[in-house]
């Protein structure tokens, strides 16, 4: 830990003459640097390269601020134009989308009419028994619904 002098001016100084200022020096390693100095600690440079980086970002943004009433028409242009790739872009997938389903949808319905013919030619019995009772379970259902769920 430092430690201070203590400082008596009476006892020091003759009466009637101005002292010199005299600088007590309590922590050292924090003392301020002159400006453009070489001899920087790490600690110093690396504050003095972010004060720097904060500088020149606010510089851009200034200047970026000054032009931009002249630039305003220019961004807005490219803003269309990304957006109009960007909306083909989207509608060019949502068809493709479409696509799809829609050869999906193709494919199972051609699948379950082969296995519905295949069915019909190998067990007949089973496909007019499963007809029948498709029909019956439906005639109760709709003679349920007509008299309201009596």
């Amino acid at each position: 830990m430092p430690t201070i002098e203590p400082f008596f001016p009476r006892d020091r100084e003759p009466a009637g003459e101005p002292s010199a200022p005299r600088t007590v020096k309590l922590y050292p390693e924090r003392e301020l640097l002159q400006v453009g100095s070489r001899d920087r600690p790490p600690q110093s440079a690396r504050l003095s390269n972010a004060a720097e980086s904060v500088g020149s970002a606010l510089g851009n943004a200034v200047g970026l601020a000054r032009r931009f009433p002249e630039d305003l028409p220019k961004h807005l242009q490219e803003m269309k134009k990304r957006f109009t790739v960007i909306a083909g872009r989207a509608k060019d997938r949502a068809h493709d989308a479409v696509e799809d389903v829609q050869e999906t949808a193709t494919v199972r319905v051609h699948w379950a009419r082969n296995r519905a013919e295949r069915m019909a030619e190998e067990q007949p019995l089973r496909v007019i028994a499963g007809a029948a009772i498709l029909g019956l379970l439906l005639g109760i259902a709709l003679q349920i619904w007509r008299n309201g769920g009596e």
